[in-house]
């Protein structure tokens, strides 16, 4: 996730950055369902589950907002 973020960073406009965080958010949706899918065959424990699933979530809040942020602004990426 960090490494697309980084990427878009990069990018020239907040449309391609707001594309590399988009991308962000999909890999933490992904983690999130692949948690689910340890926890359903026994190799993750409930608690460690919750501890994780409770940082993706959060997580996912975060690049969901700066998300829809970059879509509504025109500024350069750089100047966040």
């Amino acid at each position: 996730m960090a490494g697309h973020i980084a990427e878009g960073c990069g990018k020239p406009t907040d449309e391609e950055f707001a594309k590399c965080v988009g991308t962000a958010l999909g890999l933490a949706n992904r983690l999130e369902y692949f948690a689910l899918v340890a926890i359903d065959l026994s190799l993750l424990e409930t608690k460690k589950y919750e501890l994780l699933n409770d940082k993706v979530v959060e997580l996912s809040k975060m690049l969901s907002s700066f998300w829809q942020r970059l879509k509504k602004s025109g500024r350069n990426p750089i100047d966040y």
